[in-house]
């Protein structure tokens, strides 16, 4: 496999948060029925399997619950096929893929003080972000694309998309950042 780059080469923007392109990393999307992707990941991850709606994290690898059939792994670039290899025989008789999705996804991460980091989100996406727990994994729209955010256990959020449209979704959160353009609504 290539080298893996970055879709807009470290993108980073500073606003009343912090939005920046994240390094280039690994995933694995897995399909196949939870009952038989547990035992597979739990061998091959050493990742508890999360609960619905939430993504686990231990050391360098997290596992995302994406659908009742399907399941995100991030982890290094240097360990993916390894670990596809071992999800895959793992799973043994049961229908499971494992497939390398390092290529076609952007990650960007929101960080800031406060609410600043809920606040750019709740002006783009159909969430409640007050609610939101941290560790909860949301699909859904971000602006007019889709994509996957959750809260990390540092405040920092972490928004997944299709590659094809990292440079929109880069500039809409950009645009949500922006000095001045604040709403507050969130502040408590």
């Amino acid at each position: 496999m290539s080298d893996i780059a970055t879709a807009l080469g470290g993108a980073r923007y500073e606003g009343f948060a912090l939005v920046e392109e994240a390094p280039a990393g690994g995933m694995i999307a897995l399909r196949g029925d939870w009952s038989d992707l547990g035992p597979a990941l739990s061998s091959a991850l050493g990742v508890e399997i999360p609960q619905t709606r939430r993504i686990v994290t231990e050391g360098e690898r997290s596992l995302a619950w994406m659908s009742p059939d399907e399941a995100l792994v991030l982890l290094p670039v240097d360990k993916v096929a390894e670990t596809v290899r071992r999800i895959t025989e793992g799973a043994g008789d049961a229908f499971v893929t494992a497939t390398d999705v390092s290529d076609m996804r952007a990650v960007f991460r929101i960080s800031g003080e406060g609410t600043g980091p809920r606040e750019v989100l709740s002006k783009l996406c159909p969430v409640d972000m007050r609610s939101l727990e941290v560790e909860e994994l949301r699909r859904t729209r971000l602006s007019q694309v889709p994509a996957a955010f959750w809260i990390g256990r540092d405040g920092t959020i972490t928004v997944i998309c299709f590659r094809s449209v990292a440079a929109y979704a880069f500039e809409v959160l950009t645009r949500a950042a922006r000095p001045g353009t604040e709403v507050g609504h969130l502040a408590s």
